[in-house]
């Protein structure tokens, strides 16, 4: 076998490996964000020195009942702890893990009775999922029209968008362009069709070859 073959060969064996981890990292991101499905998160908490799990359950019993004029019992909380290490006049979000399917659907909805305060509520997702989001509800409010983001897909009237963090090795843009820092999937009536790459900072190049997606 010549050189040229070796590098070919070695070549594909790359593009393999990097398409395998790219693999391996969605699972990864989609078990992290199912092991988070009876979570919510709650903002708007000023920060308590020395705070326990119990306190903070506590303020969030209190909150149901005061805020959203729900009740949750004290054995339908399975943990409620706060994220990132107490400062000074900072509201870190708690995160409260759920013990029922049907409590975690009864508390989302009362969301919308907190506009106006400066309290929040939303699902928990792992890190490269919110990344998604991020970048999805970015490329929503271009589109200059209603959209909903349903977990890692933005929804524009019939089109859905899928954020790729992982893009194929040949993934090309234009010449002359910066590398793309991650690359967005459209489906138009179901069937994939293009791709979005997100050039920094909100520059979008629609990728048609989609073979390597």
């Amino acid at each position: 076998m010549g050189i040229k073959e070796q590098i070919d060969d070695i070549r594909l064996l790359s593009e393999k490996n990097v398409k395998d981890i790219a693999i391996t990292r969605v699972r990864l991101d989609d078990s992290e964000d199912r092991a988070r499905r009876s979570n919510r998160v709650l903002f708007g908490f000023l920060d308590r020195e020395h705070e326990t799990w119990t306190e903070s359950e506590a303020s969030v019993l209190q909150f149901c009942i005061k805020e959203l004029n729900t009740t949750i019992e004290h054995m339908e909380i399975e943990r409620a702890h706060r994220l990132w290490k107490y400062r000074l006049n900072k509201s870190h979000p708690i995160v409260v893990r759920l013990a029922h399917f049907k409590t975690k659907d009864k508390v989302l909805p009362c969301a919308y009775k907190l506009k106006g305060s400066n309290y929040r509520i939303s699902e928990d997702f792992s890190p490269n999922t919110l990344q998604a989001r991020k970048h999805l509800a970015e490329l929503g409010r271009a589109q200059r029209q209603s959209f909903r983001l349903r977990h890692d897909k933005l929804i524009v009237g019939s089109n859905t968008y899928t954020f790729l963090l992982h893009p194929g090795p040949n993934a090309s843009t234009p010449e002359g362009t910066p590398s793309p820092s991650c690359a967005v999937s459209l489906q138009m009536r179901g069937h994939l069709e293009a791709a979005a790459i997100i050039l920094p900072p909100t520059l979008f190049y629609i990728h048609l070859c989609l073979s390597e997606y």
